[in-house]
């Protein structure tokens, strides 16, 4: 049964999706499909999805695979940045918590110098407010 499936997600890395969730979990079967492509990520178990390892491997073919990360790591710095070397459109899958950190809005802006603001404002998102001001 898992032969046919590794065999499978080796051509088209979305068959994933029709996999049984044993295999959706199994390392070797989900390395083989997003080893094909990135967008597999989003059919593998939530376990995985969080396998800080296999989800920045995705980053090779694209920093959007953040979007199918765990919340965990769409909360960590790092991995944030990292997606965004690789795709800056990342930004948009970051966990909320990071959208309104000053001080990764810091790392971002000596990072990305040029284009972490207009990102920001493209989508449609106030600045956040500096620490110790008034939240209103």
């Amino acid at each position: 049964k898992r032969e046919p499936v590794l065999a499978a997600v080796q051509t088209d890395g979305e068959c994933l999706q029709y996999a049984s969730t044993d295999l959706q979990a199994d390392q070797e079967v989900v390395q083989a499909a997003v080893h094909q492509t990135w967008k597999a990520l989003r059919f593998a178990s939530e376990e995985l999805r969080g396998d800080r390892k296999l989800v920045v491997g995705c980053f090779i073919q694209s920093g959007l695979a953040l979007q199918y990360a765990t919340e965990d790591l769409r909360s960590d710095q790092r991995v944030v940045v990292e997606a965004m070397t690789c795709n800056e459109g990342a930004f948009e899958f970051a966990n909320e918590c990071l959208h309104k950190d000053t001080a990764f809005w810091e790392i971002l802006a000596r990072r990305f110098p040029h284009s972490t603001w207009k990102t920001w404002q493209k989508k449609g998102r106030p600045h956040p407010i500096p620490k110790g001001e008034n939240q209103g």
